[in-house]
């Protein structure tokens, strides 16, 4: 029995050496290292996926946090608005509004989701990259298979890993790099969190309503009874 126990001890400790192998081969495998010779062409890359994602931001941020946007909900003509506010003709989606039905409904996006339709958008939006120029200038370059995007928005940045095997070559030397990160400045992601404060701050207390009562009282007649035929103006 006791060497039954020590043989079991000892399949124990293989067992967790080699999930701290594994580990350690997952997490701290060395990063690979471009020749500087074969850097400008990494960097021409990294450039154009990073004029994609402040195009991807740009959309986002002028539809609401949307880049593809929701099913339209037209009004009635008792509730008269749509779940989209067209402004000087672009169609920006409401956070909160009420449907032709008088049912309250809400469609904020979260931030989980805005990163999955950028993630979308550039897995599409990166193939039109277009490596003429650099090519022009002696490098040869081999894209295999489609490419796989990761985002994370943080506050002043919105950092994105490219996973596209591409093999980058010039004179005697080549390397294939599989992985792209690029960090782009971009205060999509404090714009987001602020109004997502402002929507959370509106639903709980109404101060936009509170407002807008407030500026009634002050500025229209909205109190007392006059009879009179002559039409008021305000």
């Amino acid at each position: 029995m006791q060497k039954k126990a020590q043989v079991t001890l000892f399949i124990i400790i293989a067992i967790v050496i080699v999930a701290f192998a594994l580990l350690a081969f997952l997490f701290l495998k060395p990063q690979v290292t471009v020749p500087s010779k074969l850097q400008p062409a990494e960097n021409y890359f990294k450039d154009c996926v990073d004029v994609k994602v402040k195009e991807a931001s740009q959309i986002a941020g002028m539809q609401g946090g949307y880049i593809d946007m929701p099913e339209f909900e037209a009004g009635s003509e008792y509730m008269p608005f749509s779940n989209q506010l067209n402004y000087l003709g672009m169609s920006v989606p409401y956070w909160f509004y009420v449907s032709g039905n008088n049912l309250a409904r809400e469609q904020k996006p979260s931030l989980a989701s805005v990163e999955k339709q950028f993630e979308n958008y550039l897995s599409e939006s990166v193939k039109d990259c277009d490596f003429t120029s650099i090519k022009s200038e002696g490098y040869s370059i081999e894209l295999t298979g489609k490419p796989s995007v990761d985002v994370k928005i943080k506050g002043a940045s919105i950092e994105t890993n490219v996973a596209w095997a591409i093999k980058m070559a010039r004179d005697e030397q080549s390397i294939v790099i599989t992985n792209h990160k690029i960090t782009t400045k971009s205060n999509f992601g404090t714009l987001y969190n602020d109004a997502a404060k402002i929507f959370t701050a509106e639903q709980k207390t109404l101060f936009l309503e509170n407002y807008s009562v407030d500026v009634l009282r002050l500025y229209a007649p909205v109190d007392d009874i006059e009879l009179s035929c002559a039409p008021k103006i305000w």
